[in-house]
């Protein structure tokens, strides 16, 4: 059955209020809560709370209202503005993750991504050539697309010490374009130039 709609001051009436053509266009006429913390805002970077991972002997800079999640008994950590557990889908997403994996030949960065790229034969040349040199205050190590080849982009950063590496990723939805905006790529260079080595 056809639903009839009455418009009036603004709001849509209809003869038949349970009809799901009608439930839906009211809900979007409701405000909806974004579920992620604004990047727009600009905190301070004195005003950043630390996190300490004891495990892996490293700390990093977040911003105070920002979340701070361990996984896979701390080997993998995410930094994000997400307010509750599930993925947003919102262009504002952010997060930036931490995951340490194994370097039990003591490899340096770049001898560590080309061991990575050999397992990715059609897109190896790209992946090593999309890193550069990177350091920050305390520690070098090199930064690029791990994932040139796929609509996928994913920004990292490697460091190694000793038996470990330690890859710092740019969260991304390739979904929006650009996944990256010139504030994600400002913010995710903030959090890394505060990433040190704590032993």
């Amino acid at each position: 059955m056809a639903s009839f709609f009455i418009y009036k001051s603004g709001y849509i009436l209809s003869l038949f209020s349970n009809d799901p053509l009608f439930l839906r266009l009211i809900n979007k006429s409701k405000p909806v809560e974004s579920n992620v913390v604004s990047l727009v805002t600009v905190v301070p970077m004195d005003k950043w709370k630390t996190y300490e991972n004891d495990k892996y002997n490293y700390s990093i800079k977040y911003r105070p209202d920002f979340q701070v999640r361990e996984f896979e008994n701390n080997s993998w950590v995410s930094i994000d503005n997400v307010k509750e557990d599930v993925l947003p889908g919102e262009k504002d997403w952010f997060a930036t993750i931490i995951k340490i994996k194994p370097n039990d030949s003591s490899l340096s960065p770049r001898q560590y991504l080309e061991l990575y790229a050999r397992s990715y034969p059609n897109c190896r040349s790209r992946i090593l050539d999309s890193f550069t040199e990177y350091k920050n205050n305390e520690i070098n190590g090199i930064k690029g697309n791990v994932d040139p080849c796929s609509n996928s982009p994913n920004m990292s950063v490697i460091f190694t010490k000793k038996d470990q590496a330690f890859v710092v990723e740019l969260g991304a939805d390739a979904s929006f374009n650009p996944p990256y905006t010139e504030t994600k790529l400002k913010l995710f260079d903030q959090i890394l130039s505060t990433f040190k080595f704590t032993d």
